[in-house]
């Protein structure tokens, strides 16, 4: 790397592999299928990704997000095979 390259921050997003025969991962995508089979048939064709979050940090109140759904963009849709993303926050044990 040369000197004025600056490295890029890590990214703290993690996309759940749906291929994955990782318990956890294969219990998540089982649950996203009950759930569209059950109460959206609107997105039975919709390719959804699941992925873990770090880094988000409880607000004044002390809220914080567990979760949150994110539509692709045209642009994003073009990297990758996916129409929206559910993503899971994690929070490491003090």
């Amino acid at each position: 790397m040369s000197p004025k390259q600056k490295k890029g921050k890590p990214c703290p997003i993690a996309l759940i592999d749906p291929e994955s025969k990782a318990e956890l991962a294969v219990k998540m995508y089982k649950l996203l299928g009950d759930i569209r089979h059950d109460h959206h048939d609107e997105l039975a064709d919709a390719k959804i990704a699941l992925a873990w979050r770090s880094g988000w940090k409880q607000d004044d109140d002390g809220h914080v997000i567990l979760g949150q759904c994110v539509k692709a963009t045209d642009l994003q849709k073009e990297f990758a095979p996916y129409d929206s993303s559910a993503i899971h926050g994690i929070r490491a044990k003090k």
